[in-house]
This record gives C-alpha cells, sequence and structure tokens, in this order.
C-alpha cells in the first residue's frame, strides 16, 4: 500500500508566522483592532496578506507528498485538513484489516514509531493509538483517535466507512507543538475496479468545535474552528494521481485577534507526487466583520512561472462595498516561509 501524506501534512504544521509576507499593497502589516478572536476580524489593507495567508496556507497540509520538517508553516486552521489525512492514513492501512469482531494490529510508521488500532468485540469501536508515528523526520504524533459507531461496508464495486472520531493528540513539528482536541464525524468511500483496487476515495470530515493549542519557543496560542466541514477526493486512476479539495469553515484566532469564514467558491485542484506540494487551481473567500470579503484565487503551484509582475495567488480585497479592487499577487514561497 502507497505511503499516505499524513505527516507531511503535520510536516507542514508549526505556529502560524507569515505576518510579514509581501505581496502588492496587501502587508502583512499588524493586524487590526479587535475586541477578541471571538469577534469577527475587519479584514483591510494592513492585514489582508497575514489574513489570506491563515487560509490558504491550509491548502497546502492536503498535500499528499513528503516534505521536511519546518519547511514550511501553517495556521491552526490547518489542523482539520490535518486530521482528514491522518484519518485517511488510519482507514486505508486498518480496512483491508478491519473485522466485525475484536481485534488488534499494530501499523509502522515511515520514519518511526507506529499506531496501533484496536477494533472492539462488536466491531463498532475502533481506538487507535500513536507511539510517536513518524512520517517525517522531525514530526511525531501522539496520542488517541476513538471512532465510534463504526459502519463499514465492504462491496464487490466499492468500501464505505463511517463514525464519529474523538481525538485528543499532541503533534510534534520541529521545535513546534500542538495539543488538539475534539469530536467530528468522518467518512470514507471508495470505488474499486475490478481486481479490487481502489479507483476513487472521497474522504470528508465535519463538526462544530476543535480546539487547538500551539506552543513554539514558550510562545502560546490558541484557535477554535467551528462549523468546519472539510471533502477530499482523490482519483486513483491519474498518473500521478490528482487531489479534489473543498472546505468551509469559521476560525477564531487569538494571533488574528479575530474571527474568519472560509469557503472554497472553486474546488482545488492538486497533482499528488513527490514535486508538487499545492494546490495549481481553485478559489478561497474569506469573510470580515462588516462584508469585506478576500478573495484568493490559485493560479499554479509551487512549479508554476507567472507572467512578469504577477504570481502564483491572485488576491482581491472588497472592503466592504461589494467590488473587489485590483488584484496584487503572492507565491507560494512567501507564504509558507518562516
Amino acid at each position: 500500500m502507497r505511503r499516505y501524506g499524513c505527516m507531511s501534512a503535520l510536516g507542514a504544521l508549526a505556529v502560524w508566522a507569515l505576518a510579514g509576507c509581501g505581496g502588492g499593497s496587501m502587508s502583512g502589516g499588524a493586524m487590526s483592532a479587535a475586541s477578541g478572536p471571538d469577534s469577527p476580524l475587519t479584514i483591510n489593507q494592513s492585514n489582508a496578506t497575514a489574513t489570506a495567508a491563515e487560509a490558504i496556507v491550509t491548502t497546502a497540509t492536503l498535500s499528499d507528498t513528503a516534505t521536511s520538517a519546518g519547511a514550511s508553516t501553517a495556521p491552526p486552521s490547518a489542523v482539520a485538513a490535518s486530521l482528514g489525512a491522518m484519518n485517511r492514513r488510519v482507514v486505508q492501512r486498518s480496512l483491508p484489516n478491519h473485522v466485525a469482531a475484536a481485534g488488534t494490529a499494530t501499523y509502522a510508521c515511515a520514519a518511526g514509531g507506529d499506531f496501533t488500532a484496536v477494533t472492539s468485540t462488536d466491531g463498532k469501536t475502533l481506538t487507535v493509538t500513536f507511539a510517536d508515528c513518524s512520517e517525517v523526520a522531525g514530526t511525531s504524533v501522539a496520542g488517541t483517535q476513538t471512532y465510534s459507531d463504526l459502519m463499514l461496508t465492504t462491496q464487490s464495486s466499492s468500501d464505505s466507512l463511517s463514525a464519529n472520531v474523538s481525538d485528543a493528540l499532541t503533534i510534534v513539528v520541529g521545535t513546534v507543538s500542538y495539543a488538539e482536541t475534539g469530536n467530528y464525524a468522518f467518512s470514507f468511500s471508495g470505488n474499486k475496479t475490478a481486481n479490487g483496487a481502489f479507483s476513487m476515495e472521497s474522504f470528508e470530515l465535519s463538526g462544530s468545535t476543535l480546539a487547538v493549542m500551539v506552543s513554539k519557543n514558550g510562545a502560546v496560542s490558541d484557535s477554535t474552528l467551528t462549523d468546519f466541514d472539510f471533502s477530499l477526493e482523490e482519483d486513483l486512476t491519474m498518473a500521478p494521481h490528482q487531489l479534489y479539495s473543498s472546505f468551509h469553515f469559521a476560525l477564531a484566532s487569538s494571533l488574528l485577534d479575530g474571527k474568519i469564514t472560509v469557503s472554497t467558491t472553486a474546488q482545488l485542484k492538486q497533482i499528488a507526487d513527490s514535486t508538487h506540494l499545492y494546490p495549481y487551481a481553485g478559489q478561497i473567500l474569506i469573510m470580515g466583520a462588516d462584508n469585506e470579503r478576500l478573495q484568493a484565487t490559485i493560479l499554479g503551484d509551487e512549479t508554476f512561472v507567472p507572467p512578469a509582475g504577477e504570481g502564483q495567488i491572485e488576491l482581491q480585497l472588497d472592503p466592504g462595498n461589494g467590488s473587489f479592487g485590483p488584484p496584487t499577487w503572492l507565491d507560494w514561497a512567501t507564504l509558507t516561509a518562516a
């Protein structure tokens, strides 16, 4: 079975440090005044790039490729995408061995450690324990995931699995660690070819609340992800494989000192191989306090060479009057450089 990118996602998880990213007039300067992380954030020229980075880099965690630990940074909003990748890994490894009776199986992680999946006697509960599981050097995950009300259907043409998941995890990426707790619904479906191999896999992760505490060099920040829904499809019939993703979430961030809502308005598309870390197409809309809208259009992945004076990502800000202003551009390196 091919190695999936749960730890490539984790490798991208580090404390958000993108406030200095450039991008035309949309500088990554100081945040606008807000009464706290639970209050809607006023998006303006001075914080547009930082706000966009908080949402855009989330998409990087949907990568199915290996990256070096600490090679990029991502905001706490990336947690749901990362959890989706971890659940993919658990399902893809344990599903073929899942039995409707008590059973225990341990799976090695690529760069060290392992995780153990224990099935209850009635087959309705799966408890997964991560023991310093590392898919990329310098990263690890410890803690438990519990899949309850687990429903598994296996047919000749497709398999499906659904469950309610409860997480209590600590993830370490270099000098950064975060503790994550929450509950959500998770589902998987896979279409199979005549020989039993999966041709298309679909994953969905949705829930009401995930709490995240990020720690780096003694500095601690808190974020809460609410009303989230992450969907991911992988086409295994193409070479290289293709990833398609869409999502919606609200993020209350102590680093932003405000709350934003983020949605894909055009499905994100990504090449799933070792040389393409980011989506090459798609569009994200970020909503602020007073009808401000920040639109991010992905023009290409990190291999895309844009026309002179442009970039790989286009940003447009609507200050609340219903019209987007002129575009400014960023590249993936700017967004992900600590």
